[in-house]
């Protein structure tokens, strides 16, 4: 589990900036956002999430 916040400061951006890359990542197809709610698995708009919201991050494409 990961937050916008925790990204940030991983890679050391502002929050702001770790979420737009995440709504570019999104729209291309690289990555996929989710959470775990009484056992089902929903997908998330990176868009719509707050800084602190907490999500699971799943890396799609090519290796």
């Amino acid at each position: 589990m990961t937050s916008y916040s925790s990204l940030a400061e991983q890679l050391h951006l502002m929050p702001d900036c770790a979420r737009r890359a995440m709504v570019e990542l999104h729209q291309a197809g690289r990555v996929k956002l989710y959470r775990y709610f009484h056992g089902h698995q929903h997908e998330l708009n990176p868009a719509q999430l707050h800084e602190q919201a907490t999500f699971h991050l799943i890396l799609v494409g090519d290796c």
